[in-house]
């Protein structure tokens, strides 16, 4: 009699369809919020579902429908360069195609108005669920970041000896890699860089940490004491100025005159430990016949004089900086002056490149120095060759009227963008971030902040470029102008000072593991040093409680405030202020 039972129950085509359907519901909400619990009943409600139709039999061509538009929806999440949302509309046509193709083969008797009556409850129950899947399917979609590969100045690590090839773990993953000539072999566990990227492998060489630095600032050309005293605490190692501009250091048509405290301003970050990345700019009146500095030179011999003045400063300052940025913004008329014009920048910069790498052919040569990431300005540079004759590609990423998280103006997403159109033009070379903030004061033509939300944005914007594989990034700035700096003009530290300082003192010298998103919106990025786990989580808006577990947990805060240690699991509230995480085996739950 049980027997019987069980067969009448699951062999009846209404609780088998109903199951079904509930199975493939439970199954993509529970992947999309990664719960094992749900995706468990999912695994029951299927599993009941299969025995049910082994037993009606001969209803295989539905299932193959239904089963097609579950493989849809998967392919809409996880396949890249296919048109948004086609899969997801074919993959609801399929399940309600499915479903009704099911339901042909009810076969126990009934009277023709209920028959009628539960058809039209099950088809109104199919088309539902079909929705719900579609929509799970494309809120899965957004919420998931972007999937970015390995990419030229990313840092990773030896999974195996390399000698010439070997394994690298990078961003959470497994890369087949060859190490680059005279850097062989390299042995495991070993930090290297990307130096490019040919075919089927990442081409490697060891590096040092201190030369894996992400963390930079800009800063004056002739700083105060107070600002030396404390740009070396706060952990920046990269400095971006502006130490020697040619219509001073040219003051005669010819005559290039150094200033000697420049000099040892500039020895003195060397002693630091300090990188300088140094903006080689803006016009001269003897060649551009303005007075105005924004007057960019153009023409055969106006560009001769800008090149004259590369080889003069390169030579002069090579044995202390080897990075050199050609002009500034010249995608907006503010610093290009009279027209900005992508063919007379990469005029620019072709003539800029080749006499730089003349004079120090170990020298890095920054180019397009965009505003915000303009890429209708960038690929009319990469049609004009421009990729030849640059390095490094330089972004300044402002956000919408300096008032927009990343989160909520897509910044993952231009970033991506931006390094597709590099990769269809095969300009595959690292990408900085030379300029990038947000101002606190009400003056401004821009929208500010407040000075905490400014701190918050600083370490998340941070963390998220790293996320997208920017090897440098560079704050603007260190004290004050329009108060988008770390400190005020009298030197007093601003809230987002002491959240650079601590985010340094955490990130420095660790492998970024990658970005999850939880279905709720909360970002958790997380970086490894040595053995120890590094999480930084928050949620752009509202709160959520996260569960983690693992061993001698710390809880740091924004400003650098933390907890004892811990053992897991805890729960931890987060919010739009970054919270750090710091244990061993770190697992979310």
């Amino acid at each position: 009699m049980s027997q019987n039972f069980f067969l009448d129950i699951f062999g009846n085509p209404w609780v088998c369809y109903i199951l079904l359907m509930l199975g493939i519901y439970f199954l993509l909400y529970g992947l999309s919020v990664q719960k094992k619990e749900i995706i468990g009943v999912a695994g029951g409600c299927l599993g009941f579902s299969i025995i049910g139709i082994i037993i009606i039999g001969n209803n295989f061509p539905s299932i193959i429908l239904i089963i097609s538009g579950v493989i849809l929806f998967i392919i809409e999440v996880e396949v890249e360069d296919i048109p948004e949302k086609i899969p997801t509309i074919a993959g609801i046509g399929c399940v309600i195609f499915g479903g009704i193709f099911f339901l042909k083969f009810l076969s126990a008797p009934m009277a023709p108005q209920d028959f009628i009556l539960i058809w039209i409850i099950l088809l109104n129950f199919t088309i539902v669920l079909s929705v719900i899947f579609g929509w799970i399917t494309l809120r899965s979609i957004e919420m998931a970041p972007p999937k970015f590969s390995p990419w030229p100045g990313e840092i990773g690590l030896t999974q195996s000896e390399i000698k010439p090839e070997g394994n690298v773990y990078i961003r959470g993953e497994i890369w087949a890699a060859k190490c680059i000539e005279g850097h062989c072999p390299i042995s495991k566990d070993q930090k290297v860089k990307i130096m490019r990227i040919e075919e089927e492998h990442l081409i490697v060489k060891p590096v040092k940490d201190a030369e894996l630095s992400p963390f930079g600032v800009l800063t004056d050309r002739n700083p105060k004491i107070e600002e030396i005293e404390t740009i070396v605490p706060m952990g920046a190692r990269w400095l971006r100025l502006n130490y020697a501009a040619w219509a001073i250091v040219e003051r005669k048509k010819g005559v290039y005159s150094f200033d000697p405290g420049t000099d040892g301003i500039v020895e003195r970050w060397k002693e630091e430990g300090i990188h300088i990345l140094n903006l080689i700019s803006y016009g001269n009146k003897h060649y551009t016949g303005s007075d105005n500095v924004m007057v960019a030179p153009v023409g055969e011999e106006q560009i001769e004089g800008y090149t004259n003045f590369v080889r003069a400063i390169i030579n002069h300052y090579k044995h202390w900086t080897k990075c050199w940025e050609i002009w500034n913004e010249p995608n907006i008329s503010l610093f290009w002056k009279p027209h900005r014009e992508p063919a007379a920048y990469c005029a620019l910069l072709k003539a800029a490149y080749k006499t730089a790498k003349e004079t120090d052919p170990e020298c890095t040569v920054v180019g397009c120095s965009l505003s915000r990431i303009d890429l209708s300005f960038l690929e009319r540079m990469l049609k004009l060759g421009a990729g030849r004759y640059m390095d490094v590609v330089s972004i300044h990423p402002y956000r919408p009227r300096f008032k927009k998280s990343c989160e909520s103006s897509g910044y993952l997403e231009e970033i991506y963008a931006l390094r597709n159109l590099m990769s269809r033009y095969g300009v595959k070379i690292p990408i900085w971030i030379t300029e990038m903030g947000w101002t606190t004061s009400k003056h401004h033509s821009a929208r500010p902040v407040t000075q905490e939300v400014q701190a918050a944005y600083l370490v998340r914007m941070y963390v998220l470029s790293i996320v997208a594989g920017i090897e440098r990034i560079i704050w603007y700035k260190h004290s004050d102008i329009n108060q988008f700096g770390l400190m005020l003009e009298n030197f007093t530290p601003k809230p987002s000072y002491n959240a650079y300082k601590t985010m340094t003192r955490l990130l420095a010298n660790t492998i970024c593991e990658g970005l999850k998103k939880t279905y709720g919106g909360a970002y958790i990025v997380k970086f490894r040093k040595l053995d120890q786990n590094i999480w930084v989580c928050w949620i752009p808006k509202g709160l959520e409680d996260i569960k983690i577990n693992g061993r001698k947990i710390e809880r740091w805060d924004l400003f650098g405030k933390s907890t004892k240690s811990e053992k897991g699991p805890i729960t931890i509230t987060l919010g739009s202020s970054p919270i750090y995480v710091v244990g061993n085996d770190l697992s979310h739950l």
